[in-house]
């Protein structure tokens, strides 16, 4: 997973960037937070379903002290291996 870019719709202090990888409502992985400026990239190795769609949420981890942000979704199909580029708005609300 690559970042290049974040939406300077954030705010001025860098988000500290991490992104759960789900199939539906399941968590199949949850990154680590990088705490720097992009580019950021995250390398794994996971065995997809060719069949289904997955999604990439992008997070600001703000946590103990409030929320975490979501910064965006993107979703990716099952099959193979290859590029997927995506957009995320930038942050968009508090869960």
């Amino acid at each position: 997973i690559d970042i290049t870019t974040i939406p300077d719709n954030y705010g001025p202090e860098t988000p500290d960037v991490f992104f759960l990888l789900k199939d539906g409502n399941n968590v199949l992985y949850t990154s680590i937070t990088q705490e720097s400026d992009p580019p950021l990239v995250w390398t794994f190795n996971l065995v997809l379903d060719s069949t289904k769609s997955y999604t990439i949420e992008v997070w600001d981890d703000d946590s103990p002290i409030t929320a975490n942000d979501e910064l965006g979704t993107v979703t990716i199909p099952g099959t193979g291996t290859g590029t997927v580029i995506g957009t995320v708005p930038g942050e968009r609300s508090r869960s």
